[in-house]
């Protein structure tokens, strides 16, 4: 086996091993009871997901179209948790980082920052196609959207 043949087979090893990682902690959070073992799976499995679209992006040969639907269903899952209290003992600070790592894939929109993207997130949206589908009206409605914000989002969403 050349060089190039022992890069691709370990490449390859290591995306297994990452997606089997999510899998195993993506079952784990959701079986579970305990809500900080929870939101550390969650953290363990959103980790691994980032590093797979970072080794995607590094190998365009690399084709891994799941990725943004997982991504997407976690951010649902992690949603969930949050409504269902499970941040609720952290502080606001600590509350923000958990819901701003499962809103960041919004902020490829133009004009969302890392609020609007949270305040999509509580509202529902988890991902930037479901941001696409609504209406005007969908995205007044949700509460923090300022008339500036959404001048923001529309511009953004254009692009």
């Amino acid at each position: 086996m050349d060089d190039q043949q022992q890069q691709r087979h370990a490449l390859a090893l290591e995306l297994k091993a990452r997606a089997e990682r999510v899998e195993h902690a993506l079952i784990q959070a959701i079986d579970g009871q305990d809500a900080t073992e929870k939101r550390a799976l969650l953290g363990q499995a959103l980790e691994d997901i980032v590093a797979l679209e970072a080794l995607a992006e590094a190998h365009p040969d690399i084709q891994l179209p799941p990725l943004p639907r997982i991504r997407q269903g976690m951010a649902g899952l992690a949603l969930m948790l949050y409504q269902q209290g499970a941040c609720d003992g952290l502080s606001e600070d600590q509350q923000h980082a958990f819901l701003d790592a499962h809103a960041a894939p919004l902020t490829a929109v133009d004009g969302v920052g890392t609020v609007t993207a949270r305040r999509l997130l509580l509202a529902g949206i988890t991902s930037v196609e479901a941001l696409r589908a609504l209406s005007r009206e969908q995205l007044e409605a949700i509460p923090g959207i300022t008339n500036a914000t959404l001048a923001r989002l529309q511009t953004g969403l254009s692009q």
